[in-house]
């Protein structure tokens, strides 16, 4: 409970922001980034959090040396009527907008759910009255949105914007449009470059909507030019996490990532990054297949770095290979979806993360984000796009991944390896660790990284100045 003078207490010099954290990757852009430092030394910062307790807010502010003041809002989830609205608006946005992500996912569920939409959207589709309803049923969740015994607390607080980290979830959606009847502004930061193809819907209308690149600028204006009655700013501020991988480190942090997990000067290091568990169940297919290959080469370690979604304890049996290096998020034991849920990466996940690939000779991922990390790392990339050694549909195929909305661009580019089979991942392994790959993948990956220098955090910051004035 604050006490009644606790606003007299803080500094009032600074203006406030209330930022909201609902998601574990929204929190690496906001806080392990640094950009969270860089906005409490302009501005005096509440964090709302589903995530970050009181624990983790004191780590925080000794680690960055700032101070941040934790607020629990305690917010409700949604009703079962208003996430039926959600799904319904989900499935007419993006069968109005044709998005292929969807149609495949589609491919691969067979469910009451999906059976009782389809033959609805289809007819709503052939009347033409798919853009109407949508926009009407919009109208609809952010009415339900806007009311809310639960925050007339913040009235108290007098904010000068919200900034929403995870602008698709409902709950941060609920604070925004609350704000929005007092005259509080909202800025909106877009995790990540599929969210726009993959999440639904952005219930809620921001001043301003950041995003990484202008793929995700062109999204933002194609999908919801048809919703706002105000013309948001979208601007482009790269992707704030990435800084780490363009500032001028000591050798320090990779050298000690060598040392703790013995790899010699001269092994050569193949980083396989795994995906969500539910996207590649058959990941461990693919280790089995590395492991096979450092048989037939010497000095060759492989480090497996678990995705938090993925099911750690089928790594298990490969901590005994001495070719093999399993990592796993140090403060998540398990994977369970409600663990996950509530996961906060350790604050240093990212230099982790940035030894890792700097360490690596080449990255074998499957359809992630990882794909641009070790572009912007300089690094070559392979792209696993087989199952194993048994053939599977394409619904079920870890080849669909590569067909998601958000990766076709980038497939474009032809800047990584994409293996079909395991005799290519072994030649394209080869290849590479031989040397005999000269690519720039730094500039081809530009136009979906944005910068190729530590500029994230810093265009957030100077667009947040803007935003407030």
């Amino acid at each position: 409970m604050l006490p009644k003078n606790y606003l007299q207490m803080v500094n009032g010099s600074k203006k406030r922001i209330l930022i909201l954290v609902t998601n574990s990757f929204a929190a690496i852009n906001m806080v392990h980034s640094g950009l969270i430092k860089s906005l409490a030394e302009k501005y005096e910062i509440f964090l709302c959090s589903s995530l970050i307790s009181q624990h983790e807010a004191e780590q925080i502010n000794r680690h960055f040396s700032i101070r941040i003041h934790l607020l629990n809002l305690g917010i409700q989830a949604e009703s079962t009527f208003l996430r039926f609205l959600r799904q319904f608006e989900k499935w007419l946005f993006f069968n109005f907008f044709q998005i292929e992500t969807q149609k495949i996912k589609s491919t691969a569920r067979q469910n009451f759910r999906k059976n009782l939409m389809r033959p609805i959207v289809l007819l709503l589709g052939v009347s033409g009255l798919t853009r109407i309803i949508l926009v009407y049923l919009r109208k609809i969740i952010l009415y339900f949105t806007r009311h809310s015994d639960q925050l007339r607390k913040l009235d108290h607080y007098h904010f000068g914007g919200v900034i929403s980290t995870s602008p698709l979830d409902i709950r941060e959606n609920k604070v925004v449009n609350f704000l929005k009847t007092r005259g509080i502004g909202s800025m909106a930061m877009i995790i990540s470059w599929d969210n726009l193809t993959s999440k639904g819907v952005i219930n809620a209308d921001h001043d301003y909507i950041l995003v990484w690149n202008q793929f995700m600028a062109d999204e933002y204006e194609r999908f919801y030019s048809i919703f706002r009655p105000q013309k948001s700013k979208v601007c482009i501020t790269g992707i704030p996490r990435f800084d780490i991988y363009f500032r001028n480190q000591c050798q320090r942090s990779t050298s000690d990532f060598r040392l703790k997990f013995k790899i010699e000067p001269l092994d050569k290091v193949i980083l396989f990054a795994t995906s969500a568990s539910k996207h590649f169940p058959n990941q461990i297919l693919i280790v089995n297949d590395l492991i096979e290959y450092t048989r037939r080469r010497a000095n060759v370690k492989v480090i497996v770095r678990c995705h938090p979604a993925d099911r750690f304890e089928h790594y298990r049996p490969f901590h005994f290979e001495k070719s093999i290096i399993v990592w796993q998020p140090e403060n998540l034991r398990c994977s369970t979806p409600d663990i996950f849920s509530r996961w906060i990466p350790r604050i240093d996940f990212l230099e982790t993360l940035s030894s890792m690939i700097k360490i690596s000779d080449v990255c074998v991922q499957v359809a992630s984000t990882i794909r641009l990390d070790a572009a912007a790392c300089d690094k070559p990339v392979i792209s696993i796009a087989y199952d194993g050694p048994r053939l599977l549909p394409y619904s079920q195929s870890v080849k669909r991944l590569y067909d998601y909305s958000h990766q076709v661009p980038l497939n474009r580019l032809k800047m990584d390896q994409m293996v079909y089979n395991k005799s290519q991942l072994f030649a394209s392994l080869d290849k590479t660790l031989n040397g005999n790959c000269h690519t720039d993948y730094k500039s081809l990956a530009r136009p979906f990284i944005h910068y190729s220098e530590p500029k994230s955090v810093d265009s957030v910051i100077q667009n947040v100045q803007a935003w407030l004035g």
